[in-house]
This record gives C-alpha cells, structure tokens and sequence, in this order.
C-alpha cells in the first residue's frame, strides 16, 4: 500500500474475511455444553476457538499499546481533570508507574506507548509518531484535516501491520486522553442516531454543570458529524480525535490480518463503531470482555453485538485497563479448556 493510495483512500485494501467458523463448529459440535464449566468466560473462550481456527489455547504474542491525544474540548470543562493530566498519565506510563502498565505485567502484555496527539512538547521517541498536536474544539470546528484523518488511519493500519509481524496474536488498543469521552460519545450519536443527551455520561464522574457542558458539546458537534453521513473518514474529522482514528485503523488492519482484538472503553469503542461502517466484518474478529456503565459505551457495545462481556467491572484506569484485567483470567482458563 503506497502513501499516494492512503491519501486517496485511507481504508484502501481492507478486504475482511470471517474467521473459521467451520473448525468451531467441528470444535463445539453444536453444543453449548463444551463451556458451561466456564461461566461468564465461556463466551470469550468460544470468541478465542472461533478466531483461532478452533484452537482454545493460551495467546502468546500480546500487544498492548497505549495511544495518548489531547482534545480540545478537553480546555472547556467537560472534564473533571485539567487537559494537562494527559501529558502527566503518559509520562507516568513511560516511567513505568501507571495502572497500565502494572496491568499489561500482570497480563503477560508487551506495552508500547505512543504519542499521537498530544498538546505538550514532545516526549522523544514515543512522540516520532505524532500527527498533531491536540485536536479542534469538538463543535466549534473540525477535530482534524483530511490529511490528518488519513494519516492516522494509516498510522493505526501500519501499527497492527508491525505488531503481527512482529508475532502478535491479540491486541489490546489502550488510550489516555482527558475529554476523549465526549468526542467519542459524539460518534457513537452519529453513526447510531441517538441524540446527545441519550449519550451523555458522567465520563470522569462530572457534576450536573459538566454534564450540560458536555452535553452542548456532544450537541454542537453532531451537528458538524451528521453533515457527512456515510463517511467514516468525514466524521472523524468532524468530530473524532487523532486517538479515535488511530484506533479506527488499529482494529480494522488487525481484522485485515486475522488477529483478534480486546475492545475496551468508550473511546476504543467508538472507533471500533466507525471501523464497523468501513467493514461489518470486523466485529466477528473483536471482542469486549468487560462492560462499562457509560450510557454512550453501552450503546457502541450492543450495535457491535458484544453483548457478552465476562463481567462489569466499570473500571475508571484508562480504556484498555479492563481488557487488560481480564486477559490473565481468560489465559487460565484457555489453559485448562486446552487440556480438556
């Protein structure tokens, strides 16, 4: 795929297959009674069998990578956090001191930290990959150019590109960014058609005034998402984020390559909707292991039909942290359905 092609296209080339069903089915032989040792798990161990070709197996690659941005937004408090503590989790997570990283240990994760769009100075090698620093004001102008949609699109395809090659096996997409909520809320409206007080949740665990400020923001920028219906790459520029559509590529290359992918929070789960309009096909190849209480998540959730979660954790570290939090408990137990 050439640069020249991604510019004209950024979801150029991304034919989908579904996984083996087939060598599933002869796994299972039509019976849910293979899993019902496994409980709640049991959905996440038949997800593992169908896109592994009927294998249950422990994975051995895993690759997490945290994608760090800055939104707009963010300055005009919809936030219980100052737009700057991005900068500070990140930094945190490059020393080695944040809950994601303590959670990608315990997971057997590799953890890469990048980058992509934050509004601070750059912090070396993880901010080679930045397109931008910060995003528009979600409503008052567009969060990105088409040449940055485009670039981060292909940012996220050639990211899953190296992980895969490099072995990866599951991908856990991670994102730190203060507000990335209410952008992400604005695109799950858009693609969904709900109206924005339907979507608007409590995010950082804002007060009633934050509540309204993020629902005007969600508002005003659906107005500038729905001006472009049937575009992906349109409504992330509108109303998305260099992390969102990171993640958009993200998911839809590792679908592209037959590698699974853990979703986990609104923001992921937002660009995971987007990726779905580019290609339906790639819900078969994602799964999200914990639901959130997010009005907004829980939408994004039920339209990917993900609805079978092992459990609610409604963790507030980081989206990616629950996905992380449950790969060791699914390992386990893919050990021992392994020996059965």
């Amino acid at each position: 795929m050439t640069a020249e092609q991604l510019e004209d296209n950024p979801f150029d080339g991304l034919a989908i297959d579904l996984p083996d069903l087939a060598a599933f089915q002869a796994l299972h032989g039509g019976s849910s009674t293979v899993d019902r040792p496994y409980g709640d798990l049991a959905a996440g161990l038949r997800w593992v069998a169908t896109v592994r070709g009927g294998r249950r197996s422990p994975f051995e690659r895993i690759q997490a990578v945290v994608l760090a941005a800055d939104h707009g937004i963010a300055a005009h408090r919809v936030s219980v956090y100052e737009p700057a503590v991005s900068t500070e989790r990140t930094k945190a997570a490059l020393s080695g001191a944040s809950p994601l990283n303590l959670l990608a240990e315990k997971a057997g994760a590799r953890l890469a930290i990048l980058d992509v769009g934050l509004d601070a100075e750059p912090l070396g090698e993880p901010s080679a990959k930045r397109i931008r620093r910060g995003s528009g004001v979600l409503g008052a102008e567009d969060a990105l150019t088409a040449d940055e949609v485009a670039a981060a699109i292909g940012l996220g395809r050639s990211l899953a590109d190296t992980y895969v090659d490099e072995g990866a096996d599951l991908i856990v997409p991670c994102v730190v960014g203060v507000g990335s909520s209410t952008p992400a809320a604005t695109l799950v409206a858009a693609v969904l058609g709900d109206e924005p007080a339907a979507m608007t949740g409590r995010g950082s665990g804002i007060d009633d005034n934050a509540w309204m400020r993020k629902c005007a923001a969600i508002r005003d920028g659906l107005r500038r998402a729905r001006s472009r219906p049937a575009d992906p790459a349109g409504m992330l520029a509108a109303a998305g984020g260099v992390d969102i559509a990171v993640t958009t590529g993200l998911v839809l290359q590792a679908a592209h390559r037959r590698t699974p992918v853990l979703l986990d929070g609104l923001t992921v789960l937002a660009a995971a909707l987007v990726a779905s309009e580019v290609s339906y096909a790639g819900t078969d190849w994602w799964w999200a292991p914990q639901a959130g209480d997010d009005p907004a998540e829980t939408k994004a959730t039920d339209a990917l039909h993900l609805t079978d979660p092992a459990g609610h954790l409604k963790l507030r570290l980081g989206d990616g942290a629950g996905a992380l939090a449950v790969v060791p408990l699914l390992q386990s137990l893919l050990t021992l359905a392994a020996r059965t």
